[in-house]
């Protein structure tokens, strides 16, 4: 697994380079990833793995107000999401009938 992810960090790491204005994000994640696992692995008791990538994502102490933005957010994502899904439908299924 981890092999497969070093593997997906280097695709990553040339499709970034390729493309600057992407950043380095899913580089960084790829990163985290590996790092959790290669921790994971080296722990004797399944009890003392934590989450690390829900601790290294979100502070522990994070602000309300930017909870309350992030759900807000997280919600218009999803609503849109659907939109789209339901206008790609509608205009396949009118195109469709044309064919």
């Amino acid at each position: 697994m981890i092999d497969a992810l070093h593997e997906l960090k280097n695709n990553i790491a040339r499709v970034e380079r390729s493309h600057p204005h992407l950043g380095n994000d899913l580089s960084s994640t790829c990163d985290r990833a590996i790092l959790a696992l290669q921790e994971t692995r080296c722990r004797q008791h399944g009890d003392e793995v934590q989450d690390n990538f829900k601790t290294a994502s979100q502070p522990i102490n994070a602000n309300p107000l930017s909870q309350i933005v992030d759900k807000t957010g997280a919600c218009i994502i999803t609503v849109l999401d659907r939109m789209g899904d339901g206008i790609i439908f509608i205009c396949a299924k009118i195109a469709s009938v044309f064919s």
